[in-house]
């Protein structure tokens, strides 16, 4: 398993590409990630 990030389609068929010769691949594109909501951080929490 891989996880890559891209700046654009043509990136990412460019990375495919160079593995055509160890065999198919299979792609997932996720586009955002959902955040649940939260508290703001209080006081020395913030880190």
């Amino acid at each position: 398993m891989l996880r890559i990030q891209i700046a654009s389609i043509r990136v990412l068929d460019g990375v495919l590409d160079r593995f055509l010769a160890y065999g198919q691949t299979t792609t997932s594109i996720i586009q955002s990630t959902p955040v649940s909501p939260r508290p703001p951080p209080v006081g020395n929490e913030a880190g």
